[in-house]
């Protein structure tokens, strides 16, 4: 006997995802990686202009940030308080400068990608952000209790680690 298809969970809507990243080669190619797996990217070449995204209607579900930028650096973008705008969507820093758990729980980050990183690591963190919504009740399960984030990154940072371990084999 033949038991009917079950049908298939409808896939959680993408990641929309505020790309800081003054490198422009580096950006497009995050953009074009994170776009062929189906997520929304916005990119800034500046903390200026993904300021201005937000004060426009931008809403992103994450942000990746770079430190280093033009103008405005990343710790200043995080200390202006327009995240506060966006719903304080979780940010993942982007650095090739060591930053230390304290230093990210300070700024209330998610996570850290020491530069260079595997693509593969960054779309696992999006991932894990598909179709999250960022306005506080929605936000408050998924990254809002800082135990909650703290884990996440330190699961992040441990996959990472392993990453780059099979890379060297």
């Amino acid at each position: 006997m033949v038991e009917p298809l079950s049908p298939k969970a409808p896939a959680p809507p993408p990641a929309t995802v505020l790309l800081v990243e003054d490198d422009l080669v580096l950006a497009a190619t995050l953009v074009k990686y994170l776009e062929a797996h189906e997520h929304e990217v916005l990119s800034a070449p500046s903390a200026e202009e993904a300021s201005a995204a937000i004060h426009a209607g931008l809403r992103p579900s994450m942000v990746l940030l770079d430190l280093n930028l033009p103008g405005e650096s990343g710790w200043a973008f995080l200390r202006s308080g327009v995240l506060a705008q966006a719903g304080r969507p979780p940010v993942f820093i982007m650095s090739a400068v060591h930053i230390t758990p304290g230093r990210l729980r300070e700024f209330g980050c998610a996570g850290y990608l020491p530069k260079p990183f595997a693509i593969s690591t960054l779309l696992e963190i999006v991932e894990g952000h598909r179709g999250a919504r960022t306005d506080a009740t929605s936000r408050a399960g998924m990254t809002g209790d800082p135990a909650k984030r703290e884990s996440e990154s330190a699961a992040v940072s441990q996959r990472r680690d392993e990453l780059e371990l099979e890379d060297l084999n």
